[in-house]
């Protein structure tokens, strides 16, 4: 503390600058405390800024890694659906040849070549299914005839002349003798 001067007012000025000096420095202190206090809430606001950025920022790589993973599975999924695709284009295109093939396999196989005098007749041979819906279930068939076309002798197509046994030859056909 300050020594007491000899006079009263030499004693008031000294402790009126001790209290002014005193009340700057505290001053001071408080406006140091002050900026303190706002220095540490700004820290601890930019850290809590930091780490909502950090969040966010994992937040985004994590969206990035799965929007990168759904398109991967997209394409994936793209290229399955190509190769299933070109599959069955190629399974529809041996489909399409195998029935082309037992179309000319079986072309004469339910028609019926006849020779009647001087004409010949080709009939198709059909058997139709129905079916009734019921406690029954009845399956019906019915088996007929169908007449397709009708040549004379000699103007038959080769392949009907060679469904009945007549030899064929490029230029003409030839009726054997027990066939005229």
């Amino acid at each position: 503390m300050l020594e007491k001067p000899a006079s009263s007012a030499e004693w008031r000025a000294t402790w009126a600058c001790a209290i002014s000096a005193d009340l700057d420095g505290l001053n001071r202190e408080v406006a140091d405390i002050g900026d303190q206090q706002r220095a540490y809430q700004l820290a601890v606001r930019i850290e809590q800024v930091m780490t909502m950025l950090a969040q966010v920022h994992q937040e985004l790589a994590e969206e990035n890694k799965l929007a990168a993973e759904a398109n991967e599975l997209e394409s994936k999924r793209v290229g399955i659906a190509a190769a299933e695709a070109k599959r069955n284009a190629q399974q529809l295109v041996v489909a399409k040849q195998a029935a082309a093939a037992r179309k000319d396999a079986t072309k004469w196989l339910d028609l019926r070549v006849v020779r009647d005098g001087d004409e010949i007749v080709v009939w198709r041979d059909v058997r139709e299914f129905s079916h009734v819906e019921g406690p029954n279930h009845v399956q019906q068939f019915r088996n007929y005839s169908v007449k397709v076309a009708s040549y004379p002798s000699s103007e038959a197509p080769p392949e009907v002349l060679a469904r009945i046994g007549m030899p064929v030859t490029r230029s003409k056909v030839n009726i054997p003798y027990w066939a005229q």
